[in-house]
């Protein structure tokens, strides 16, 4: 029988360390243990980091899960962690409506290429600061997001941590500007009501 177990050892000197034991233990025709055969690694140094790790990880989403903003991590492009803003933006149940899922099953249809571009180009280290794309909602309605992304170590792969902001109210004021614009221009240059509200 094989056992692989990781213990705290205490040395002579009082001092703590992880260690990793692998044996092997081999039994007489009676079911008695006769002898094991093993190694035990110091595994000291590897246990601190992982604990830092665990540590430096919790902090860093404590502090996005507070954001106002929608933050969505992905791998592969299948979402790993999505914070409650992101629920919140995009009109889902909890995190758990995100997490395995494909980025693009959230992203409309005549964007979606734009999306995988910058994707694959922010994977790389270039692509775009910013771009607008436009997200489903659960109930299958529109909002306009400005999102920005930066490539992190996610346990050991390359990943990308997402920002988005819902800039849908701003959209709208944007056109209603660019069409009163537009009127105003036209009235300027209008000799008659007609020209200005043609039939």
């Amino acid at each position: 029988k094989t056992y692989n177990i990781t213990n705290r050892l205490q040395l002579k000197d009082g001092v703590l360390k992880f260690v990793n034991q692998r044996f092997e233990t081999f039994y007489d025709e009676n079911g008695e243990a006769i002898r094991s055969v093993g190694t035990i690694h110091d595994v000291t140094e590897q246990r601190k980091r992982e604990e830092e790790t665990t540590k430096s990880e919790a902090r860093y989403s404590s502090m996005i899960k507070k954001l106002f903003i929608g933050v969505a991590i992905h791998v592969d492009n299948q979402i790993v962690f999505a914070n409650e803003a992101l629920v919140k933006m995009l009109g889902q149940k909890s995190t758990k409506d995100f997490l395995g899922k494909n980025v693009l099953e959230f992203v409309h249809p005549d964007d979606q290429e734009m999306v995988m571009s910058a994707i694959q180009l922010g994977l790389s280290g270039g692509g775009p600061e910013f771009i607008r794309e436009r997200m489903l909602k659960r109930d299958g309605s529109l909002i306009t997001v400005e999102s920005s992304a930066i490539v992190i170590d996610y346990y050991g792969k390359p990943a990308l941590m997402v920002m988005l902001n819902d800039i849908t109210e701003q959209e709208r004021a944007e056109r209603l500007q660019s069409i009163l614009y537009r009127i105003a221009q036209k009235g300027n240059r209008a000799k008659a009501p007609a020209e200005l509200y043609p039939s």
